[in-house]
């Protein structure tokens, strides 16, 4: 599924977020023109789902318009938000998305207007009877996860997404890199389990090195977290003047305007060969020794083993 931003501005500040910073680079948000150009190039090339995220897509002015226009061109909209939109949306949002992935912090980090707003709209969202998941990052700061599976029993939430924060391009976040990777990954493996035991669903959004963990967990993870990989493939994260990158961590991979390709596939192999050089070079002595490297493990984050390179 592509990712299209609709602007980098958002209601709150994550110390983990790895996207703060693109609201400089990007200060406008996506145009009506830019709007209209993709739709017809996702018409044209048989594009029939997208995910709107940001900072936060509510924000974006004409967002209910956009969700009208989609919805007449019969694409399955998902909506990746923090969840603090406004009661004015509600209604296009709960009638116009697919899928709402929630990104559902530590009680301690929101205002009370705040958690009271998230709240009224989850208890919305489940009234109305829309697809809902939880998204989890693991930062330094940022570990607990009882509070997200109480929510979850709640309102009803079968599936999460998680993964450890993953770096910034454009300013140090609170973030995991390849070394200090392995601290968390016991705390990751205790959540997936106690998702599992509640018959909640997840899945992994990047990769981790697969030797990070013991065989066990790591059949176990293989067998009941999604998406659970040592591999990472293009994210296609589209910015609001059309250009988009591999992902935003790894923002110096990038094209000009999605619109000049032939489709998805044509763009996802543009990104995996552009990495190429990164993803399999300067491995280190575990990998070159590892049967996993070069089929089922890359050894890492890509932006973390490209800052390395660079």
């Amino acid at each position: 599924m592509l990712n299209l931003f609709l602007t980098y501005k958002c209601s709150l500040k994550c110390d983990y977020c790895f996207a703060t910073g693109l609201a400089n680079e990007f200060p406008e948000v996506l145009s009506k023109d830019n709007f209209s150009r993709l739709r017809k190039w996702l018409n044209n090339n048989g594009i029939m789902s997208l995910a709107l995220l940001g900072g936060e897509p509510t924000l974006h002015p004409h967002m209910e318009q956009f969700l009208y226009q989609l919805q007449e061109n019969g694409i399955m909209v998902a909506i990746f938000t923090n969840g603090l939109f406004n009661e004015g949306v509600r209604e296009s949002l709960t009638s116009n998305v697919a899928n709402f992935v929630i990104n559902y912090n530590d009680p301690s980090t929101y205002r009370e207007s705040e958690w009271k707003l998230l709240h009224n709209n989850l208890n919305c969202l489940k009234e109305n009877g829309c697809r809902v998941s939880f998204s989890k990052n693991f930062a330094k700061k940022s570990l607990r996860y009882d509070y997200l599976l109480e929510a979850c029993r709640e309102y009803r939430i079968k599936k999460v997404r998680y993964d450890i924060t993953r770096p910034n391009p454009n300013k140090y976040n609170d973030h995991y890199d390849l070394n200090d990777t392995k601290e968390v990954l016991n705390k990751v493996v205790s959540f997936v389990r106690e998702c599992d035991a509640g018959g909640i669903q997840t899945g992994l959004d990047c990769c981790i090195p697969l030797c990070y963990f013991e065989d066990e967990d790591r059949d176990f993870l293989k067998k009941v977290s999604l998406k659970f990989s040592g591999i990472c493939h293009p994210s296609i994260d589209i910015h609001p003047d059309l250009s988009a990158s591999y992902c935003l961590p790894m923002r110096h991979v990038t094209i000009e305007d999605v619109t000049k390709y032939a489709g998805e596939r044509a763009i996802l192999q543009y990104f995996s060969e552009s990495v190429r050089n990164i993803r399999f070079s300067n491995p280190s002595s575990a990998c070159k020794e590892c049967c996993d490297y070069k089929t089922r493990c890359q050894g890492g984050c890509l932006a973390l083993k490209g800052s390395a390179i660079l």
